[in-house]
């Protein structure tokens, strides 16, 4: 079932999820829960999403990364699905990215986030796992963990004359940036 994506201006963005217990982990709800997040983010053409953008507080997420109109040229990474994420590694490194969300339709936004990352989550069979990221792969799941926060890219965003519309994105930014492009 696709689910409702939560807009910008709602307050459960703003809210910090909260850790599934581990009789939650095994619940047939969150197992439904997470087919129908998968179903939404491909649905959307997403490359991510949190648990609090469909509307439930509890620290869940999913990326997967392929090639799409949106997202051309994007390197590959099979689904995750990540309960209790926790990144333990940052490097010092950064990069810069163009991000989007579907939670602010229409918007891209330069943020600098840790160019690597070294984040500790448990598996939809509550297996417990630990995955090194780096480049655009770091960069989502740390966009996505920030919605588990209560916060968007755009509280990570420096410089806001780096905001741009989807079709002015499109028009003077991504011709301009590639490498820069999620």
């Amino acid at each position: 079932m696709l689910l409702q994506i939560a807009k910008l201006g709602h307050p459960i963005l703003r809210r910090i999820a909260e850790p599934l217990t581990l009789d939650e982990l095994h619940d047939p709800d969150i197992s439904r829960l997470i087919d129908d997040m998968i179903a939404t983010m491909r649905d959307h053409e997403g490359i991510g999403l949190a648990a609090p953008q469909v509307f439930v507080t509890k620290r869940i997420l999913i990326v997967e990364l392929r090639p799409s109109p949106r997202t051309p040229g994007t390197p590959s990474l099979p689904l995750k699905v990540m309960l209790n994420p926790e990144i333990t590694i940052r490097s010092a490194d950064t990069i810069p990215v163009w991000e989007g969300c579907l939670s602010v339709d229409n918007l891209r936004g330069l943020v600098r986030r840790p160019s690597a990352i070294t984040v500790h989550y448990s598996d939809r069979q509550g297996d417990e796992r630990t995955l090194d990221l780096d480049g655009l792969a770091a960069v989502i799941v740390q966009h996505e963990m920030d919605h588990l926060d209560g916060q968007l890219f755009l509280d990570r965003m420096d410089d806001m004359t780096r905001l741009a519309h989807q079709r002015e994105f499109e028009r003077f930014w991504q011709t301009a940036l590639p490498q820069l492009v999620d």
